[in-house]
């Protein structure tokens, strides 16, 4: 038996050669065994052991080729796996409103029903064809007494059942009853505050003051009445003239404040002429304006409520708010007094109220001050901290204290096998030796750096401030070349200023220490090493100079503001601009951010901050309510530059003018001179007159530059396009104001390649919109509104409609589509026109001119074929839909007309395509195509002189013969076919060797990802990984995507030629 393994076909024919049949009495075949020989037997057994050797062997084969295929089909799973969770979740084509709640007739909930219903009704429209539907909809969303009497009118009002609106008015007229039986202005006046907070009150009241149409006079009285009695007395001292709104939101901060804030007992206080002598020692205070007040023990506290005591004078028979003892003061006096905070660079007057309960005696110098009456000192303030609650934020000793670790040390990770280099000594001069030893002493004692033994080590040097002083710095370069970067992204600052559309009111913030915040990573210590003339140190926080640096402190600030970022703050590094809509709105973002520095030990320089200002300038812009414009004294600096006498100056002056280009008009085409100067990377400085122009012309666009208004969203944007022969334009604008007028929000151009010139004024025009809405596609993609695209070229018009476009205008045609292309004649779009023109060089500059010469040209030229085609045309004439511009050949001149084309001396006997584009340019007649390539072919000159310009074929190499099923496979796609259950492809698979077939259903021609998931599923999941696929070269099987995966699975890619 073939299919038995060896060592089986062995024991079977020896069993055969010792058996002799024989057929025993009832017919039955039976053998009786032979002797075999001795050495017979001891050779069957030899080669059986051998064969089973050989069976086991082949067995562990098997075994280890399983166990490999099982591992790929398992990396295989974990790379689909991946490629399947990192696809991102289906997004809902429409937005999904929750349905109304039920209604069961309560008189609170009626109107907030309504109010639902209409909310989800304009919303869902396409989910309800018909009013009929409504009105269902609406009847199943009625519960309790709400459904009962809908039920007994359903049927003998027919409006119910075709009208929304008329359903939802009687809803109202039936279950829409005041509370209780009164009106709105009756229960606004009976409300009272009780035992709730004020936050929760403020809500019922705001409710009810919504629906009384109350002006604010009257609320604000109605609502400051209704308080308690201890709410009252602190909104006593507050001012008057606020709103309604601003009121309510006081009285809620108070209250909280009360709440929060144990009750503090006080002791008889002193008659009023006699000093209370202040302790020399005093203990810091929880809380400002605590000022010498005794507080009372566990014990007494305990006693007095035991007793039923007063907590201020220890009497019975009252409480301490309405206690007689207590000193009568005046809650309204304000007195103006001028606050020492020890700020050198500026003073800050306060208003402070006189409070109650107060007395203390203060040694004063008598000084003129013909404003202020009292200057209270800075001693003073550091006890009591009556106003400023803020101060520990500007502190200096603590941002010189040394962090512990913690998630945002940086690390430095250095490339394989790479070392930070050792640098030199720098010399230093004496004073700036003298600051070396200062710093060095400064930073040793606050632990910023500690001695060090590390093989690294850079070198130490000084540069000068703007103020005269003098900044260490350390020579990293080195180290930064052997470390692995950190890609954390920095703020787009153009970007992040377009959140300040509706700003009115800003603070700038300056992190003092900044980077010398963050720890280094604990063991990399030693990379940051440095030398001086007094030692060898490096640094346990994160000094300047890092390659790093910056982005781990933005990455570091990012996580720490994260709420509060694109809200109502911008960090760029260690420099913050925190705005707001209003003032009041305003103080609340400043408190949350100073409050958030604090809780992360973060601190500000306040000689550089700025609070509640209407204007700031911020990374170099000027920014207020009105717009963004460049900052000034970086216009001076411009309008100041020297002219350049260098490469290093010249490419200075163009990087710096470079950062407000978005503020320029037309700057790619002024600066286009100076940037010329830089071509080819010159070794020295050639200064033209042009050159001179453009830069005169540039520093006095810096003046004239117009204020940038921050784009609205809420907004239509507009873009204006225009193109020259030199360069592109383009100006987003949009409408403020009424009547609307546009405003300028960014200014876009740039000179055309060499390239780009080449093409017509069309195609100019097309590059030049293509260019202004990919360079503001992030405010466009997605607009509220469409936007509008305005440009100068009639002919843009029609290109949705056009039937003939060349390759480059068909593939943008599908991307022009999305757009309102509208016309406006060159007069009209002057702004445009300006970002494209060259006012410096001629308009006509790029006339084509003729090479030949006038006195050259003789006399035009005729040919004797065109005599025979105008003679056979008078038997042949035209067809209708022959060119005007081309000669119709009658079918007897074919041949004659090639030959003349193809032999010509000017020809040359050009190929099949060359041939028949010359034959074309004069000629025409409808089987030319085919009579061109016959005649090329047979054509003699060409086969004896031309040799053959493709390589040589080569031999086709036969497939591999397979040696198990399923090992080498064939597959191909039957497309086209007519649907069945939505299938409308079969991609077939041949086994080579067995030639078994396995075919899988697609709902269409698949891509290459879907076709390696097909096979998987459907064959090597089933048959296991084959060897060799053979495929044609259709896109799926020479994407990269294919042979990676065969890559992976170690199978082999054959294509057919």
């Amino acid at each position: 038996d073939q299919s038995l393994p060896p060592a089986c076909t062995l024991v079977s024919s020896w069993v055969q050669e010792g058996c002799v049949e024989g057929t025993d009495a009832a017919g039955w075949t039976s053998c009786r065994t032979r002797g075999p020989s001795a050495s017979h037997m001891e050779m069957a057994a030899g080669q059986e052991v051998t064969n089973l050797q050989a069976a086991f062997a082949y067995q562990s084969e098997l075994l280890k080729n399983y166990q490999e295929q099982l591992t790929k089909l398992q990396s295989v799973n974990e790379h689909l796996t991946h490629y399947i969770r990192s696809l991102p979740p289906p997004m809902p084509s429409t937005v999904s409103f929750a349905l109304p709640n039920k209604f069961d007739g309560t008189a609170e909930q009626c109107k907030g029903f309504i109010r639902q219903v209409s909310l989800y009704f304009d919303h869902q429209r396409n989910w309800f064809e018909s009013e009929e539907k409504r009105c269902a909809f609406l009847m199943n969303l009625l519960t309790g007494q709400a459904i009962d009497w809908a039920s007994a009118v359903w049927d003998t009002d027919s409006q119910l059942k075709s009208s929304v609106d008329y359903f939802l008015q009687q809803i109202c007229e039936v279950f829409e009853y005041p509370a209780g039986g009164r009106d709105i202005s009756t229960q606004l006046i009976s409300i009272t505050q009780g035992n709730r907070t004020a936050a929760e009150y403020a809500n019922e009241f705001r409710t009810l003051a919504a629906q009384s149409g109350w002006n604010d006079i009257a609320l604000k009285a109605i609502f400051y009445n209704s308080l308690n009695t201890e709410l009252q007395t602190e909104l006593a001292c507050r001012r008057e003239d606020s709103s309604f709104s601003e009121l309510v939101n006081i009285a809620i901060k108070i209250d909280n404040l009360m709440r929060q804030t144990p009750k503090r007992k006080t002791t008889k206080v002193s008659p009023r002429n006699s000093p209370i002598s202040v302790p020399a020692t005093m203990q810091p205070h929880d809380e400002p304006m605590q000022l010498n007040v005794s507080r009372l023990t566990e014990e007494e506290l305990a006693r007095h409520r035991q007793n039923h005591l007063c907590f201020y004078c220890s009497e019975p028979g009252h409480r301490s708010l309405g206690c007689p003892h207590k000193t009568k003061f005046s809650s309204g006096a304000i007195n103006d007094t001028l606050i020492d905070h020890g700020i050198t660079s500026q003073t800050k007057t306060l208003k402070l109220q006189v409070v109650l309960l107060h007395l203390e005696s203060i040694t004063l110098y008598i000084v003129d001050s013909p404003k202020y009456e009292i200057i209270l000192g800075f001693p003073w303030l550091s006890i009591h901290d009556p106003a400023i609650s803020w101060y520990r934020v500007f502190s200096k000793t603590g941002a010189t204290q040394l962090l512990p670790h913690c998630p945002w040390d940086c690390a430095i990770n250095l490339l394989p096998s790479a070392m930070p280099p050792k640098s030199r000594v720098y010399p230093l001069s004496r004073t700036e030796d003298q600051a070396m030893e200062e710093y060095i002493k400064e930073a040793l004692d606050s632990g910023f750096i500690r001695p060090s033994t590390s093989p690294a080590a850079a070198g130490f040097f000084f540069v000068s401030k703007k103020d005269g002083g003098l900044r260490p710095c350390i020579d990293y370069r080195g180290l930064n070349n052997v470390t692995v970067k950190f890609r954390y992204p920095l703020p787009l600052v153009p970007s992040a200023l377009e959140q300040l559309r509706e700003a009115t009111i800003y603070t700038k913030l300056d992190l003092r220490s900044a980077y010398n915040l963050i720890r280094i990573k604990e063991g990399d210590e030693w990379k940051t090493a440095f030398l001086t003339t007094r030692g060898h140190y490096e640094y346990q926080l994160m000094p300047y100079g890092l390659a790093n640096s910056p982005a781990i402190f933005q990455c570091f600030i990012n996580e720490i503001l994260k709420d509060f970022l694109n809200k109502f703050v911008i960090a760029y590094i260690d420099d913050f601009l925190i705005y707001s809509k209003s003032e009041a709105e305003h103080i609340n973002h400043v408190r949350t951010v100073l409050s958030r520095l604090l809780e992360n030990q973060l601190y500000v320089k306040a000689e550089k901050c700025e609070f509640h200002v209407n204007q700031t300038s911020f990374l170099g812009y000027h920014i207020s309510h009105q717009g963004v414009k460049m900052d000034i004294a970086k216009v001076q600096a411009v309008t100041e530059w020297p002219q350049p006498t260098t490469i290093k100056e010249l490419q200075r002056f163009l990087g710096f003018t470079n950062f407000y280009r978005r503020f320029i008009r037309n700057y790619s085409t002024v600066a286009s001179p100076l940037t010329s100067l830089l071509k080819d990377k010159p070794h020295k400085l050639k200064w033209t007159e042009e050159a001179n122009q453009a830069f005169i012309s540039l520093k006095e666009r810096f003046t004239s530059a117009p204020i940038l208004k921050h784009p609205d969203p809420n907004l239509p944007f507009i873009i204006e396009v225009d193109a020259s022969d030199w360069g592109i334009g383009a100006v987003l604008s949009q409408r403020h104001g009424q009547p609307g007028k546009l405003h300028p929000c960014a200014f876009y151009s740039r000179k055309l390649t060499s390239a780009e010139r080449n093409y017509d004024v069309g195609n100019k025009e097309l590059l030049s919109m293509k260019a202004a809405i990919g360079e503001w596609r992030h405010w466009l993609e997605g607009a509220l509104h469409p936007f509008q695209v305005i440009t100068d070229h009639k002919n843009l018009e029609y290109i949705k409609g056009a039937k003939r476009l060349n390759p480059r205008q068909a593939r943008w045609a599908l991307f022009f589509t999305r757009f309102n292309l509208t016309y406006r004649p060159g007069s009209k779009n002057s702004k445009a026109d300006a970002l494209s023109r060259r006012h410096d060089l001629p308009n006509d500059s790029l006339k084509p001119e003729p090479i030949l010469p006038p006195t050259v040209i003789l006399a035009p030229i005729s040919w004797d074929i065109m005599d025979e085609i105008h003679h056979e045309q008078e038997q042949d004439p035209p067809p209708p839909q022959c060119p005007p511009n081309k000669h119709y050949v009658p079918q007897s001149l074919h041949p004659r007309v090639l030959q003349w084309v193809h032999t010509s001396l000017s020809a040359g006997h050009p190929g099949i395509s060359r041939t028949l584009h010359l034959t074309k340019n004069s000629f025409c007649w409808p089987t030319m195509t085919k009579d061109t390539t016959t005649f090329v072919k047979s054509c003699q000159v060409c086969a004896q002189s031309k040799t053959p310009k493709e390589l040589p074929s080569g031999l086709l190499h036969p497939l591999p013969i397979p040696q198990r099923p399923w090992s080498h496979l064939s597959i191909d796609f039957i497309t086209d076919l007519p649907p069945s259950n939505e299938f409308t492809t079969i991609l077939v698979i041949i086994d080579r060797f067995s030639k078994s077939c396995c075919r899988v259903p697609l709902k269409g021609l698949p891509t290459a990802m879907e076709t390696a998931l097909a096979l998987f599923n459907n064959v090597f999941r089933v048959y296991g990984l084959p060897e060799d696929i053979v495929s044609d070269r259709g896109t799926q099987f020479t994407s990269q995507v294919w042979r990676a995966f065969c890559k992976q699975l170690d199978i082999n890619v054959s294509l057919t030629s």
